[in-house]
């Protein structure tokens, strides 16, 4: 989505890192922007698997907040960066007595 700040992992590129998307461009950020931590991209029988942790708060990115966030995943039809074969926003509550876990398996696509 134009305009955001987005993590793209593959298991061809290594370590998940962090892009900024234009319309119609994707921008590998600067080397002192990328300050992912525990960033793994895994293939496990046939299934990509991307695990990372990320500051929720940082200078000149879409800030992360302890209440209602707006987000979006998207995944390919190869192992290359291209156009998504699908996506859906959805949104994460911080803030929420509700577990990650809980929220989390509500938007994660299961073939």
């Amino acid at each position: 989505m134009a305009g955001s700040d987005a993590v793209i992992g593959s298991p061809d590129l290594g370590i998940p890192q962090k892009y900024r998307l234009g319309q119609g461009v994707i921008e590998l950020m600067s080397p002192e922007e990328q300050t992912l931590t525990n960033a793994t991209v895994v293939v496990k029988n046939g299934q990509t698997y991307m695990k990372f942790t990320k500051p929720l708060v940082e200078p000149n990115q879409t800030s992360v907040t302890a209440g209602v966030n707006k987000m979006l995943w998207a995944y390919g039809s190869s192992r290359t960066i291209g156009y998504h074969a699908a996506r859906s926003p959805f949104t994460l509550d911080l803030a929420s007595s509700e577990s990650l876990d809980d929220q989390i398996s509500v938007f994660v696509p299961v073939d």
